[in-house]
């Protein structure tokens, strides 16, 4: 329970990061108003989401999957808080939503090819697979 607390807080912390990021986009600002906006709004909560992640450290199970985010962060903290330097770098580089599109190309190409079912076409569930 101790540990989901100390993690939910660290999810706040990104949390009001990706807020002000949604600020940013919200009001169309970009490159040098961007970074000025990160360097006000966001360089505070990553000092203080460092602070926590070094207090925190000690206080996690040496090879829990939660000290190995929490070190993770701290080796690559110089990369984690570069955004904040350039306007033009994202928070993120959505990774996960690249990845979407191979997964429902995936899912559609599993019926392409098949006809809307109606009641007299007989069983529903006959699929062409496409290999």
């Amino acid at each position: 329970m101790a540990r989901d607390v100390k993690l939910g807080a660290v999810l706040a912390y990104i949390a009001k990061l990706y807020a002000v990021e949604k600020t940013a986009r919200q009001r169309a600002i970009v490159g040098e108003g961007l970074r000025l906006l990160r360097q006000q709004g966001a360089e505070p909560m990553l000092v203080d989401l460092h602070t926590y992640l070094l207090t925190i450290r000690d206080e996690v199970l040496p090879k829990s999957a939660a000290r190995q985010a929490v070190n993770y962060a701290l080796n690559n903290w110089p990369a984690l808080k570069r955004y904040c330097e350039d306007g033009d770098l994202a928070i993120d580089d959505n990774h996960e939503r690249s990845l979407r599109g191979i997964a429902v190309g995936r899912r559609n190409s599993a019926v392409c090819g098949q006809r809307p079912w109606r009641q007299d076409d007989g069983d529903p569930a006959q699929f062409r697979r496409l290999v």
